[in-house]
């Protein structure tokens, strides 16, 4: 979840871009799929989607999303190619439309989310002058679909996401003259977006929800936190935020009782995801060490030693393994 952290505010600002006209009406009921995490389901209908109509790219694109949301939910890349192949026809099917009705905004739309989503994975997997190349494409189109229609409010979310999150990985080069910080224009597109449409408002809002805690606008993150919580229980990417919130807020208390809940979805859910489990059990023995109670620290650091980790994520959490037998360090000896 640690590069989650990162792509979901992305990822979802891209999706709060998608589709309040011209799109099949049921789609709403996949997004909700989609926000409860529940994959299966959302596959599923994205793939009746794409059946309904297989020269419409939306049902591609969403298709592609909730891959690339499986992905990232399990810190793995097993669905990579059905990403991959389900992308490249969103964007086929929206050139295609472009050539045929070059003021199709919908299309553009489709075009700049399907470039976005694509440059995301490649910066996932540290392919970076291909994700700035791809990034490009997509704010290109973003643009194009506002120019067609300056009121068409669910552009102003990709758009707006991209400049923030732009603004935040340049910022170390802004003595630069033509690097320029754009955060606050992004943050006011992404209100708008969030204020103006009913299909984008949770996207618009989850990505607000991930700004703000970059920002320590912590009473406004946890706002949003609880309430997606509150309206998809099923979800852990708000219980991940709580947890979050807390820990950078130094509540250790709050950070461990929702890093609890959370840690008892993950046990239902992903039982053998042992990075995730590292990232939740790592940052809980902190806590308790920070609160003096030493013996909980203690046993979370020795549990999270004794997992069976492949190659691949014993060098991906090679940190905070280094830093729990640092911890077990400082432990010895201390009786509480």
């Amino acid at each position: 979840m640690k590069y989650a952290l990162f792509v979901w505010p992305l990822l979802l600002g891209m999706l709060s871009t998608a589709y309040s006209t011209s799109f099949p009406p049921e789609l709403s009921k996949g997004i909700e799929y989609y926000f409860q995490e529940d994959f299966t389901r959302a596959e599923a209908f994205f793939l009746e989607i794409i059946q309904a109509d297989t020269l419409n790219p939306v049902g591609y694109y969403f298709l592609a999303l909730t891959y690339q949301a499986e992905m990232l939910d399990l810190e793995s890349d097993y669905k990579s190619e059905e990403f991959k192949s389900s992308l490249e026809k969103s964007i086929l099917l929206s050139e295609k439309k472009i050539k045929a009705s070059p003021k199709d905004r919908q299309a553009y739309l489709t075009l700049g989310n399907s470039f976005g989503n694509w440059a995301l994975q490649q910066a996932r997997t540290g392919s970076w002058f291909s994700a700035f190349r791809l990034g490009l494409k997509a704010k290109g189109n973003w643009e194009k679909a506002i120019e067609i229609d300056s009121s068409f409010y669910e552009a102003y979310a990709g758009l707006g996401s991209y400049f923030y999150w732009k603004s935040v990985f340049t910022r170390k080069f802004g003595w630069l003259p033509f690097v320029k910080d754009k955060r606050q224009q992004g943050i006011k597109m992404l209100k708008q977006a969030a204020e103006s449409s009913q299909i984008s408002r949770d996207f618009a809002l989850s990505s607000l929800m991930w700004i703000n805690l970059k920002e320590k606008n912590y009473k406004s993150a946890l706002d949003l936190a609880f309430y997606f919580q509150s309206k998809y229980p099923q979800a852990k990417f708000p219980l991940w935020a709580e947890g979050f919130i807390f820990y950078e807020k130094f509540d250790w208390r709050n950070a461990i009782s929702a890093f609890e809940k959370l840690l008892e979805r993950l046990k239902e859910s992903q039982p053998t995801n042992y990075y995730n489990l590292i990232e939740v059990e790592f940052r809980m023995a902190n806590c308790y060490y920070n609160l003096g109670k030493y013996k909980e620290a203690k046993l979370l650091g020795e549990k999270i030693l004794t997992y069976p980790l492949d190659k691949k994520t014993q060098q991906r959490q090679k940190d905070k393994l280094k830093k729990t037998r640092e911890l077990l360090k400082k432990l010895s000896g201390k009786k509480k």
